[in-house]
């Protein structure tokens, strides 16, 4: 099927395909993108609640395991990183492309729906869309809501706890730039939800779980991060490079460094931050592969400059896969795309 073949679906449209299925007693597969964040573990499950409020039954997988630093979220030991079996829907959250499916890339045909809020995408099944979204949970809340106005479902707490920090996690504490009032008006209903419930999580405790708190590691690695702080174009562009047998020597691993790219971006003066992550692997041309995470503190598109490889995301935060000799090199040719975003 070519990517004009698919259909863009309308929230009313992909909430009845949910309905219909649950009622019809298919079992449904709920899948989010590699190396879950906040947005996509939070929508994913918030949705298999809510299609299991239906009256549905559904699993929700992604090819990684959550990180710890999420496992505060309801049902977060739900998530599956290995399909046995055949489901009757399959639904993508919060995934741009087949490729940020991972090892589970495999099932992109079964997909049915994509729900997905990013400025760069490749379409792969029909799909729900809205780039002016913050994040993939405020899809998710307009479908929750379509099934309370018709009293479908009742309101949940721990769905909107799921959703609140969904949204939370990818506007920066409604900080980012894709904060919108929408996106305020959702999280007051959410907070009305989740705190007249005084038996779970509250919204401010959810906020210092996601944003205030660190692992030792975590602080660790922000150290080592900053030791190998680098910057070009008098400083517009600040990076970090971060190399495994650096990481090991502190006994740090991958998730570890997960707010890595906040040191660079946060420097004054910073107008793109990229991080340059040694991954262990090489391609088929025998050179090493490097995953690239990078930010844009102004109007410079970064999304862009990753769709140029293999990548994309939104025009403020994106990532991509760069293929070099060294870190090193990876990092100056990150630095030549990144000067012409600057020029632009």
């Amino acid at each position: 099927m070519n990517n004009t073949d698919y259909k863009a679906l309308s929230v009313a449209e992909c909430a009845d395909i949910l309905k219909s299925s649950a009622k019809e007693g298919k079992k449904a597969l709920i899948i989010g993108h590699r190396n879950p964040d906040g947005d996509a573990a939070g929508s994913v499950l918030a949705l298999k609640r809510l299609y299991e409020a239906l009256g549905g039954s559904a699993d929700c997988a992604c090819c990684d395991k959550i990180p710890d630093y999420l496992s505060f979220l309801p049902d977060s030991d739900h998530l599956i990183t290995e399909i046995k079996e055949e489901y009757g829907l399959y639904v993508a959250v919060d995934v741009a492309s087949p490729q940020q499916l991972g090892e589970l890339e495999y099932l992109k045909d079964k997909i049915s729906i994509t729900i997905d809020h990013h400025a760069s995408y490749t379409p792969f099944s029909d799909n729900l869309r809205d780039p002016s979204a913050s994040a993939a949970g405020e899809l998710i809340y307009m479908i929750y809501s379509v099934f309370i106005c018709c009293k479908l479902t009742k309101e949940d707490a721990d769905i909107a706890r799921l959703l609140y920090a969904a949204i939370s996690a990818d506007s920066g504490s409604f900080r980012y730039s894709n904060t919108s009032p929408k996106t305020h008006m959702i999280a007051a209903d959410l907070m009305k939800t989740i705190n007249s419930d005084k038996e779970g999580m509250s919204t401010s405790y959810i906020s210092m779980l996601l944003h205030d708190q660190k692992s030792m590691k975590e602080i660790r690695a922000m150290g080592m991060c900053i030791e190998f702080l680098e910057t070009c174009e008098c400083g517009r562009i600040a990076y970090v490079i971060i190399e495994k047998a650096e990481a090991e020597k502190l006994g740090l691993s991958d998730e570890d460094f997960g707010s890595a790219i906040d040191i660079p971006r946060k420097i004054k003066g910073t107008e793109i931050a990229f991080t340059v992550k040694e991954t262990g692997k090489t391609g088929e041309n025998g050179l090493n592969i490097y995953k690239i995470s990078a930010r844009s503190n102004t109007e410079a598109n970064v999304s862009e400059i990753c769709a140029a490889f293999g990548g994309g995301g939104h025009p403020k935060a994106a990532g991509a896969s760069v293929q070099a000799k060294s870190a090193k090199e990876a990092a100056e040719i990150l630095c030549s795309e990144f000067k012409k975003a600057l020029r632009s």
